[in-house]
């Protein structure tokens, strides 16, 4: 038997069959566009799939913007955002790592949890792990928001595969504080999720959250708002406009670490 007649090459074949060399060719074309997206993706710098947005301009359109490098070392898995300074600007906490990507990448481990002050107007600034005090290491995957100890401040609880579950304790600031809104909604949506809840404060400014369910990696925070404040700019009022369209005005005396909010009937 003359085997040379069986080696073929992938051109020859395709010359037998036509459909099999337009097969061929596809194949080609794909790698190519796959290298050519591989050399313009290394040419950027930072991750655009996780990016804050700043709105610099007066129609109010956002500019999106990469996190801080160190916040880009590994996955997020787990992330919440709110004000957890209480300086009145939105902040991210996030816990990172994967242990199971696919075999030809390997797994990601240089990650210990970050936390990302904000500026007020879009931008990040990574908090080092050892004036913030999280550190979470290992397989990190589901964050929760909830107020530990009843003292008005956002507390995390962080799990890990493999590992013990984390609860890290938010300290108050001196000069600053924080406000914790929990709703009573009407029957069959008990914590009101959906409604959106807005601070008014003394200087003028207002902040505003929804209450959601559901906020990561198999993980749901607790169904209450977070407002930070300094000392010289307390709530006076709080806005609700609940599931069902409706809106009520609260007004806020004094500076307490939490308000319970009926819905009307």
């Amino acid at each position: 038997m003359n085997t040379s007649r069986k080696k073929h090459s992938a051109r020859s074949r395709s010359r037998v069959q036509p459909s099999l060399r337009g097969a061929l060719l596809s194949a080609e074309a794909r790698l190519r566009a796959k290298a050519d997206a591989t050399k313009q993706s290394n040419l950027c710098s930072g991750m655009d799939c996780f990016a804050g947005a700043r709105n610099d301009d007066l129609n109010g359109v956002p500019h999106h913007l990469p996190l801080p490098r160190i916040a880009q070392i590994a996955p997020i898995q787990g992330l919440v955002a709110g004000d957890f300074d209480g300086d009145g600007n939105a902040d991210i906490i996030a816990v990172q790592n994967s242990y199971s990507p696919i075999p030809s990448v390997g797994r990601f481990d240089g990650g210990l949890g970050q936390m990302l002050r904000g500026d007020g107007r879009g931008g990040f600034v990574a908090v080092p792990a050892a004036k913030s005090g999280l550190v979470v290491p290992g397989d990190a995957k589901a964050l929760a928001m909830i107020d530990l100890d009843g003292d008005g401040w956002p507390d995390f609880i962080a799990t890990r595969n493999n590992g013990t579950t984390l609860a890290f304790r938010n300290s108050r600031i001196a000069g600053r504080n924080s406000l914790c809104i929990r709703l009573r909604g009407a029957a069959g949506n008990p914590s009101g999720v959906g409604a959106r809840i807005s601070v008014e404060l003394a200087g003028g400014l207002r902040q505003a959250a929804e209450v959601h369910a559901g906020s990561g990696y198999f993980s749901q925070s607790a169904a209450a708002c977070f407002f930070g404040y300094p000392d010289s700019s307390p709530p006076l009022r709080v806005h609700v406009r609940w599931p069902s369209g409706s809106t009520t005005v609260h007004e806020v005396t004094g500076r307490p670490a939490s308000l319970v909010l009926q819905a009307t009937a």
